[in-house]
């Protein structure tokens, strides 16, 4: 018997003659050595689970929790307020389908700012007063401003919360800041220019006790040097990559992931950003035009001692997983992409996520096998199996996998959870096979899964596809195929 390697990551080559490597709704854990029967397990993704009570047409538009306040959500036109799961208050409506940004300040008890990244529209929700208000640009025409704000104020098209000002990004370059822990004053002279470069500022980003400026072709990070009117002031500047979507852009306590000018994923700790993409990604990347491209969304969300990057275009979804530096895809059924879009982690530690299609929310579940109504396909590709210029002939493949996880008995695809195998001689243009094994019936752990008749492998080299469906755990440890070379 001869291991063959079952699909680790996603990176598929520019032929897939060269190599098609997929892992879908699938992600590696890696075993630490004389811990476990491989150095690496592949389990299936966690799936979602519904959150809320509430009813709500359009996508989630921006989630954010606020600390003792619960989760706020735009979601379709509607601004909502989560004080837990089933109790929720809307707060007014915020007009549009383009994603928003949200942060919220030290004021007692917090304001919180919205700024629509294509409207360029700033509204404030006040906790204390419980009112939603409006603080456009008078250049808008909506002539909504409060006598205290700054009418010179332009239409901002990010925002972030640091050191107690909220900072606002304007497309021409500009970066202006809030009065302390007060969302509804800007001063007229409080605002600086990202100044390295003539290029347009996308997005402004708070990231560990810095002022991150992505523009469209560089990036410079500020620091607060407490000067008056404006605070804040470069420390590192004139750093060459830029930013092609504002909302790419994820977070965690270390690390600052983004799409670059390059089409390139970046992740920066401190002031370094480094290259985390894989060919594959990056041609995905490439096929986007430049509008998709500019749509493209990340979250972050955490599982099991797991980080992951979840970075969603109109074609697909990709997520690295920062704990192991592996790539794989997420797709919802009938979907090249997955269903979730916008996430927030709650107080209690959940990952909250958005979707695409209406406003229900969902938090990651590792109990859950499904995008809450529909289940999915968990699906490996591995390396090409080959002895070029001979061929192969394949008498059985024996799969090492999580058995006996069948549930309720009688109910049709939880039962008699089932292992499916097929192979594809051409790359992945077309597959065959079509075999199918039982990984176990609830409890039958003893069963083996093991697939026969597979055949002559031609010179080209075979790929072999190793799914299941079934809203059960799913997990590969190990394939053994017995093959031989002939001439």
């Amino acid at each position: 018997m001869v291991s063959i390697d079952f699909g680790h990551l996603s990176n598929p080559g520019r032929s897939g003659q060269a190599g098609a490597s997929h892992l879908i709704n699938a992600y590696t854990e890696k075993v630490e050595d004389g811990t476990g029967k491989s150095q690496a397990v592949v389990y299936c993704a966690p799936g979602l689970t519904r959150w809320d009570s509430g009813s709500f047409a359009g996508a989630c538009r921006g989630l954010l929790t606020v600390t003792g306040n619960g989760l706020f959500a735009v979601l379709g036109n509607q601004f909502v307020q989560y004080t837990t799961p089933d109790n929720f208050t809307v707060w007014g409506a915020i007009p549009g389908s383009d994603p928003v940004q949200m942060a919220y300040n030290m004021h007692n008890p917090p304001q919180i700012g919205i700024v629509t990244t294509q409207g360029g529209q700033y509204y404030v929700f006040d906790i204390a007063s419980q009112t939603l208000t409006n603080w456009a640009a008078p250049n808008d025409g909506l002539g909504n401003n409060p006598a205290t704000f700054n009418t010179s104020f332009p239409a901002p098209n990010s925002i972030c919360f640091l050191d107690r000002y909220f900072l606002f990004g304007v497309a021409n370059g500009q970066i202006w800041q809030s009065n302390l822990d007060d969302a509804a004053t800007v001063q007229p002279a409080a605002f600086g220019y990202a100044s390295t470069r003539p290029d347009g500022l996308v997005r402004v980003v708070a990231h560990r006790g810095a002022l991150v400026q992505l523009g469209t072709r560089g990036l410079e990070i500020w620091e607060d040097v407490g000067t008056v009117p404006f605070a804040f002031s470069p420390i590192r500047a004139a750093i060459e990559i830029g930013c092609s979507a504002a909302m790419s852009v994820g977070q965690t306590s270390e690390e600052l992931l983004w799409v670059d000018d390059k089409r390139i994923v970046r992740q920066m700790q401190g002031s370094q950003p480094t290259r985390i993409s894989n060919h594959g990604m990056e041609r995905a990347l490439e096929e986007l035009t430049a509008d998709q491209l500019s749509r493209v969304r990340g979250a972050v969300y955490w599982f099991e001692g797991h980080q992951f990057y979840s970075l969603t275009s109109d074609l697909w979804t990709w997520e690295y997983d920062i704990t192991t530096q592996l790539w794989h895809e997420r797709r919802s059924l009938n979907s090249a992409r997955w269903i979730a879009n916008y996430s927030a982690q709650t107080a209690d530690s959940l990952a909250v996520f958005g979707n695409e299609n209406d406003g229900r929310l969902f938090y990651i579940d590792g109990n859950s096998y499904t995008d809450t109504d529909n289940f999915f396909i968990m699906s490996a590709v591995g390396q090409m199996v080959h002895k070029f210029p001979n061929r192969l002939l394949c008498d059985c493949i024996d799969v090492d996998c999580v058995r006996g996880q069948g549930t309720v008995l009688g109910v049709p695809h939880t039962d008699n959870p089932q292992l499916m195998l097929d192979w594809s001689d051409d790359g992945g243009k077309s597959w065959q096979g079509g075999l199918t094994a039982s990984m176990g019936t609830v409890g039958d752990t003893q069963l083996w899964v093991h697939f026969h008749k597979i055949g002559m492998i031609e010179k080209a080299g075979r790929l072999f596809r190793f799914s299941a469906s079934s809203p059960v755990l799913r997990g590969i440890m190990n394939v053994d195929a017995a093959i031989r070379p002939i001439r």
